[in-house]
């Protein structure tokens, strides 16, 4: 090295720190998966009685990749006819201001599934603020769901949007508002 010119020097260890980020990047990404196939099967195997604390315990964990693990096992026992009760359906509300949109998008899915009218402002105000093209199609979708007639008028701005997974999205959840029978007539 002692013949390299000092900005071949540099750059040589440039790359070897770019290879070495990506090496362990890979890693991390791979342990995370594993982590999460784990945490699923812990959940499955758990009797019915100890699944909410795991789900709680999920919920609150310090590592975005375990929170929405929880989220995701959240949503599939509400899907699949369970109830989550009022602190862990709160928790999951408050992860809706997450600063990472993965965790945020999860969260506002898990929220529409809950079906509650009461999270339709919410998803509203979110759907001005955020910048997120996951969260805004996640937001978009609950507003089907969750959504009144008010809804309308924010659905219809993403219709006329350039952007045809908006637009999609928008027209989707203006349909599952007319389906809950939500529309007036003057709304339809």
């Amino acid at each position: 090295n002692g013949s390299l010119a000092r900005e071949a020097w540099q750059q040589q260890q440039i790359g070897r720190l770019v290879r070495k980020d990506r090496e362990n990047r890979r890693r991390l990404e791979l342990l995370e998966t594993r982590l999460s196939k784990v945490l699923e099967t812990s959940f499955t195997r758990a009797a019915e009685s100890e699944r909410l604390n795991l789900l709680s315990s999920y919920l609150a964990d310090t590592a975005t990749v375990i929170r929405l693990v929880g989220l995701r096992l959240a949503q599939q026992h509400v899907a699949g006819g369970g109830a989550l009760p009022a602190e862990l359906q709160d928790r999951i509300r408050e992860l809706m201001a997450s600063a990472e949109w993965r965790e945020q998008a999860a969260a506002v899915r898990t929220v529409a599934s809950f079906r509650e009218a009461r999270d339709a402002q919410q998803f509203m105000q979110l759907l001005r603020t955020v910048h997120s093209r996951e969260v805004r199609l996640a937001l978009l979708n609950g507003l089907g769901h969750v959504g009144s007639r008010s809804a309308t008028g924010v659905l219809l701005d993403f219709v006329d949007e350039a952007d045809e997974q908006y637009a999609t999205e928008a027209v989707a959840a203006i349909g599952r508002l007319a389906e809950r029978g939500v529309l007036d007539e003057t709304a339809r």
